[in-house]
């Protein structure tokens, strides 16, 4: 436990370890800082020089033995921070008759090398406990030694114990992890169809039909003036663009005396005015590239002029912040393509639909292989598929993983949709949760489950806490550590 390590640290004393510093720094930088509990370079690299002390032994470090052992230690230093501020809030309460119960079950490290408390070399507890009885300052010295770690175990006990443990669900987990089969997933791609012809009546149909999916909210459109390039053969593409610029110009500048439409009125220029668009658009429908355009009519007032906009195909605009629209319903025109692609999507999801009923209609267990090789059908295996489990090449489609849990061996599943894929299963092996194996290990199986439980519970709660702290960590200007090495914003779980 990490925390039992850094305390038993300030009982252990032996020979140092190198450690891998890019220079000398000042003893008062600011190397960590955890909440309101800063580390300067001399406090971090004194506790950090007796933590490789405890740890390592002499031993000689390795690069990577460094890298290892200061993260480990900067992230011990994080979680000591948490519970004692856990343990400041009441959290828990801890008295002596509890440390001194603690310490006579479970004698601290430190006094089993005393040599008064062994008998051939070894630790005898019957000496330990009639020293605990017979000198009061020595129990003191061992209460006061052992409140911090026994504070911290009933700390993380405690926080444990608040898991919401319930025997059912646990059977219900266990019989979901214990109920799996064996598989042949065929792929019908309808994305390999040739896109079907659709009229622009039935466009319009599924328009009209649909008109829900076209009502937005929160609109804007512009009214603006637009110079094209004259498209006779011939003419001059660089002197065109030139004028170009020059009535653009004009018309802005009078613009912004008079307002676009009084402007384009004297100047003779023909005003029109933008389909709606909302903040979520990428353009302003039937304008390229103008997805800096739906922005600017967003970040300012109705009547502001934007400056000339240069489309990629060479023409000019002169742009004004014009219609508020606080529900619309989206253009038919500018649509069409959208729904073209819908449409199509559709119906070749419903042909590639039917051929895979049909194909599981003609198929059985001893020949849907050979037929889906004929029909180019990719097939993928599936061996011991639970509820949970990721496909192979597919990834994790749990529709797909309860359909073959629930069809019995030597049939197909339904077709399930993913990803513009139909997809079926032929399957071949059922493996089914043994009853009489959960009665034999129930208590096992409870308790193990239990223990996972109340870790995952502590785990929570300890990235929970250290989300609420500042914390710096500037170690890499100090020691070598790469980049990757910075804990400050990973989270790991709690020791327990």
């Amino acid at each position: 436990m990490m925390y039992k390590r850094l305390f038993t640290i300030v009982m252990f004393l032996g020979s140092m370890t190198a450690l891998m510093c890019t220079a000398k720094p000042d003893p008062q930088a600011l190397v960590a800082k955890v909440g309101d509990r800063s580390y300067t370079y001399k406090t971090y690299n004194d506790g950090f020089k007796a933590y490789l002390s405890y740890n390592v032994h002499g031993r000689t470090l390795t690069a990577m033995d460094s890298i290892r052992f200061n993260d480990q230690y900067w992230s011990e230093l994080i979680g000591i921070y948490i519970y004692d501020q856990a343990i400041k809030a009441g959290k828990v309460k801890v008295t002596n008759t509890e440390i001194e119960r603690d310490i006579i079950a479970n004698p601290p490290d430190g006094v089993k090398i005393i040599k008064d408390f062994q008998t051939k070399g070894v630790f005898d507890p019957k000496k330990y406990r009639k020293a605990l009885i017979d000198r009061p300052d020595f129990k003191k010295s061992v209460i006061d030694l052992s409140r911090n770690l026994f504070t911290y175990n009933k700390l993380v006990q405690t926080i444990k114990d608040e898991a919401v443990i319930n025997a059912d669900s646990i059977k219900a987990n266990w019989q979901k992890d214990n109920n799996k089969a064996d598989a042949s997933i065929l792929v019908f791609d309808y994305t390999k169809l040739p896109p079907p012809d659709i009229p622009d009546a039935e466009l319009r149909q599924y328009y009209d039909k649909n008109q829900s999916k076209f009502r937005k909210e929160n609109g804007k459109s512009y009214q603006y003036v637009q110079f094209s390039k004259a498209k006779s053969e011939g003419a001059d593409t660089e002197e065109q663009l030139k004028n170009m610029k020059i009535k653009a110009s004009s018309l802005l500048a009078h613009a912004k005396e008079s307002g676009l439409a009084l402007a384009a009125k004297e100047a003779g220029y023909i005003l029109e005015e933008s389909p709606i668009f909302n903040p979520n658009d990428k353009l302003v429908p039937g304008i390229d590239d103008s997805s800096n355009l739906v922005s600017f009519a967003f970040q300012n007032p109705k009547g502001t002029l934007s400056p000339i906009f240069y489309a990629a195909n060479g023409d000019q605009y002169i742009f004004e912040v014009y219609g508020e629209y606080p529900e619309y319903t989206q253009d038919f025109q500018h649509q069409k393509d959208t729904i073209r692609l819908e449409l199509s999507r559709i119906k070749r999801s419903q042909i590639m639909y039917q051929r895979a009923l049909e194909f599981i209609a003609s198929n059985d267990s001893l020949s849907f292989k050979d037929n889906a090789q004929r029909d180019s059908l990719a097939i993928y295996p599936v061996k011991d598929l639970g509820a949970d489990g990721i496909i192979p090449a597919l990834g994790k489609i749990p529709a797909m993983n309860s359909a073959i849990l629930s069809t019995p061996v030597g049939s197909f599943t339904a077709p399930v949709e993913k990803d513009r894929r139909w997809l079926t299963a032929m399957v071949s092996k059922r493996i089914v949760p043994d009853m009489a194996v959960w009665e034999k290990d129930k208590a096992s199986i409870i308790a193990e489950a239990t223990k996972k439980l109340k870790q995952e519970h502590l785990n929570i709660w300890y990235n929970q806490e250290r989300d609420k702290l500042e914390i710096i960590d500037n170690r890499a200007n100090f020691y070598s550590l790469p980049p990757q090495s910075n804990t400050s914003k990973s989270k790991k779980p709690a020791s327990n």
